[in-house]
């Protein structure tokens, strides 16, 4: 059990701490954290949120049964960063160590420290290491491809390993440590939907922020996309988030017998995805949401709720749109004149073919793309220009190497889903396609932070065949949701 690496062991019978645990461990508690990090967003407050979730960082490593509440809370501080402190354009951001950075870090410090206690006690008890990690040889691949990836060319530099080790330890460390550091028998099968539906919803109100802002909707009522953005991301970046989590919502949908709720959440969310204005995001969101849709009315012992949901939502937005069609042609004027036009992208993947052309071996690295078209890019900075295509990514900077180790670690999740299917691993992966396609078009893969909500499916995936329990406990004694049985 993972209590026994608790670093406090012998509260681990204190009726106080025991009730602290049972409510982080509901769906209740993923609010709480969703709340601070929509608040953190919209008012600037990350200098208080960030302190608060730190502290209860430190709770976990010294009392927590497990560490599984990290599976969500560090994916949803991912999305927490707001526009007043983004130190791209406020020069009083507390991301800078005059204004409060190092606070944060020293505190930060003292979670990890205390974090490195708790997995050296998993190593006391031969757990840590001895964790069998079904995707471990693709990782390594990996990593010996990033490392590699430039070899021999000038531009092989420093900055070329530290953001292909960067770049490895957002997909890689987070889950490595949550193998072990999650007791999965006691994590509840609809865990990884909960957190995922979460998550969107709280970009999704991130969304609406920006569109209460001044500037985004103009004079002339049309969506002006350059001003959809946030502290964390560009418009393509908060689509990606949002599409992630959708189909966590359509299997809530297809699994509690009032699943009519979720469908209307997953609207909202798609909904979200189209105020984005990403027309990446749009497409694949679309696909997404009518597949997702299906299963929710295949899989559901109440049809006809789910059903009756569906057609209210194409009924709804069918008369929004009949009734207000030249207001809407109008708002979304921005993108309709965009069309399929690529902005740049044909140009970017022909520079990066002939980059793998030059070297197609070990490619010329991350930083060896110094005739990239989008306007000025300066090489030097802390993330290279990226090519918008995982496929081209790879084989400009890791060449023949990198697409064979990026191949085999995508085989590795294709042949866990089909060795022993289930219903769950199902919409894991698709909550996993949503950042893969949209990284067809995009450089989510190679954004850092996306890498987090990445490697946390992947162990969802892995560890979902030791799942035993059926659902997140409830608050209290109070139910609120009734989930149905179900086998694939």
């Amino acid at each position: 059990m993972q209590q026994q690496t608790m670093i406090l062991k012998k509260y681990a019978d204190n009726k106080v701490i025991r009730s602290i645990n049972d409510f982080i461990e509901t769906k209740y508690f993923m609010v709480v954290l969703a709340f601070l990090s929509v608040c953190c967003n919209v008012f600037g407050l990350e200098i208080y949120v960030y302190t608060i979730v730190i502290s209860f960082g430190i709770y976990l490593c010294l009392f927590a049964r497990d560490m599984r509440t990290l599976v969500f809370a560090v994916p949803i501080m991912y999305v927490s960063p707001s526009m007043q402190n983004n130190p791209a354009s406020n020069p009083n951001s507390i991301f800078f160590p005059q204004n409060g950075l190092w606070m944060i870090i020293l505190y930060l410090s003292i979670f990890f420290v205390l974090l490195l206690l708790r997995v050296f006690l998993n190593i006391k008890k031969d757990n840590f290491f001895k964790h069998k990690r079904k995707l471990l040889l693709g990782f390594i691949f990996l990593a010996v491809a990033f490392g590699l990836g430039g070899a021999g060319q000038k531009e092989y530099t420093f900055l070329n390993l530290r953001y292909a080790a960067l770049l490895f330890a957002s997909l890689f460390v987070f889950y490595y440590c949550i193998i072990a550091l999650v007791d999965w028998e006691s994590v509840p099968k609809d865990y990884f939907a909960w957190a995922g539906m979460f998550l969107s919803l709280a970009v999704l109100v991130e969304v609406l922020n920006i569109y209460l802002s001044a500037g985004v909707i103009s004079l002339e009522s049309i969506i002006n996309r350059s001003e959809i953005y946030t502290g964390w991301g560009i418009n393509n970046n908060m689509a990606c988030v949002l599409l992630f989590g959708m189909p966590c919502a359509f299997y809530l949908a297809a699994t509690y017998r009032k699943g009519y709720r979720f469908i209307l959440v997953g609207a909202a969310i798609y909904l979200a995805i189209i105020f984005t204005n990403s027309r990446n995001g749009i497409v694949f969101g679309g696909v997404t949401y009518v597949f997702c849709a299906v299963i929710s009315l295949w899989r559901h012992q109440n049809r006809k709720g789910n059903l009756i949901a569906l057609i209210s939502i194409v009924f709804t937005l069918g008369t929004v749109w009949i009734c207000s069609a030249e207001f809407m042609l109008n708002l979304f004027a921005g993108i309709f004149q965009l069309g399929f036009d690529d902005n740049g992208r044909f140009v970017t993947w022909w520079e990066g073919i002939k980059q793998f052309a030059f070297a197609p071996f070990l490619g010329k690295g991350f930083y060896g793309c110094q005739e990239f078209q989008w306007g000025s890019v300066d090489i030097q900075g802390f993330l290279p220009p990226r090519w918008h295509n995982t496929v081209i990514q790879l084989g400009a900077s890791c060449g023949v190497v990198g697409l064979l180790a990026y191949g085999y670690h995508r085989y590795q999740p294709v042949r866990i889903l089909i060795k022993n299917p289930s219903f769950e691993k199902m919409f894991i992966w698709i909550c996993i396609g949503g950042i893969l396609l949209t990284s067809l078009l995009d450089c989510h893969l190679f954004n850092i932070g996306p890498g987090l909500l990445y490697s946390v499916f992947l162990a969802f995936l892995e560890k979902q065949d030791l799942i035993k329990t059926n659902e997140l406990p409830p608050l209290l004694g109070q139910v609120g949701f009734k989930r149905r049985g179900l086998n694939f």
